[in-house]
């Protein structure tokens, strides 16, 4: 069972909102034993919570984690883990630290997930041979790099040569990595930018997830600071995820830059999918021969997806698309076993912006 944040005895501030250390979220299943990060991202939504430019606290150990997890009512075996989402895990060296034993831990007990890890900073030598000895053992690890051409105005605290240096580093260790395109905000929408994006990430990375700015009504006033349009445009706070317009016409398009390089979207259809529904599909490459063709998830290149009507519900039997086709790109093997969950979120709309 998932053990709400606010039972944490060790958690003391009032100032800072906690989650519980085990949630489903759309795409995967998080696991938070650290929270709270050091750095000041304008559009991180953990700005609303008290939880940025704040030491990272830990609300369990390793071993804590693991138990959680697998005493959850959303684990499921074949279901990618997410872990550190309220922080960023490369930050300090305590959180890797913390990451380390957490990772020897999920080898021990021969835990059969997919990791996931998303980051912004840089990853040292030792954390990358910590990620490349799970994986020799067994351990699918996926690195995200957040990289989307921001400012230091936007992305404060964050180095952006750290970031660049990423790619060349984990891809020379062998460790798959998904390019994590979000947000974009109108100064990170010019063609120049996006293409210099689009072109070094395409290099190293196995896919890239593009998606856009989530807008909470607590947090308008601020990022309209930085995108004054937002406090002029109804719906923005609604909207599952909001993009300037040439972002978002750029990356419906990236398959005639990068032809045979998937891009996941958003699709522009008029009653667009949720987060969960764009990424369902199975692994194709471990479906057994015969097997019917899962609904596919909406990529650049990808044909448009059916109607409202005519769509599964939401309860599917799948794995991320972005994670197979990382995992097909890397030659690691996956249960033929589907896993089924309904999703946690509402079904949103996205809203481009002029």
């Amino acid at each position: 069972m998932t053990v709400p944040a606010a039972q944490h005895s060790q958690v003391n501030d009032p100032g800072r909102v906690w989650a519980p250390v085990v949630d489903q979220h759309a795409t995967w299943i998080a696991v938070n034993p650290i929270q709270g990060c050091p750095k000041r991202c304008t559009y991180c939504f953990l700005n609303e919570r008290g939880q940025t430019a704040v030491p990272p606290t830990q609300l369990a150990s390793a071993r804590e984690a693991v138990d959680l997890l697998l005493n959850s009512e959303f684990y499921g075996p074949s279901r990618p883990v997410a872990l550190y989402t309220w922080t960023d895990v490369m930050a300090l060296p305590a959180s890797r630290t913390h990451l380390a034993a957490l990772l020897e831990e999920w080898v021990r007990r021969a835990v059969p997930n997919p990791v996931v890890l998303i980051t912004k900073c840089r990853i040292p030598d030792e954390t990358i041979a910590v990620i490349n000895s799970a994986r020799e053992r067994g351990t699918t690890v996926l690195v995200y790099l957040s990289y989307s051409g921001l400012s230091r105005e936007v992305e404060r605290g964050i180095r952006h040569d750290a970031i660049v240096a990423n790619f060349p580093r984990l891809a020379e260790a062998g460790i798959p990595i998904v390019h994590y395109w979000r947000p974009a905000f109108p100064d990170s929408a010019e063609l120049e930018t996006m293409c210099r994006v689009l072109d070094y990430a395409a290099r190293y990375a196995a896919c890239t997830v593009a998606a856009g700015l989530k807008v909470e009504p607590a947090a308008l006033d601020r990022l309209a600071e930085s995108w004054p349009e937002l406090a002029r445009t109804p719906g923005v706070t609604e909207a599952a995820g909001v993009y300037p317009r040439p972002f978002w016409e750029f990356i419906h398009r990236t398959w005639q830059r990068h032809p045979g390089y998937r891009c996941f979207t958003p699709t522009p259809a008029p009653c667009p999918m949720s987060s969960t529904e764009r990424t369902r599909s199975a692994f194709s490459a471990a479906r057994p021969a015969g097997s019917a063709t899962p609904a596919r998830s909406r990529s650049a290149n990808a044909a448009p997806p059916p109607t409202p009507a005519a769509r599964r519900p939401a309860t599917m039997r799948y794995v991320p698309r972005w994670l197979a086709v990382a995992c097909r790109k890397h030659r690691f093997r996956w249960s033929s076993k589907a896993v089924s969950w309904s999703s946690t979120r509402r079904r949103g709309r996205t809203l481009p912006l002029r």
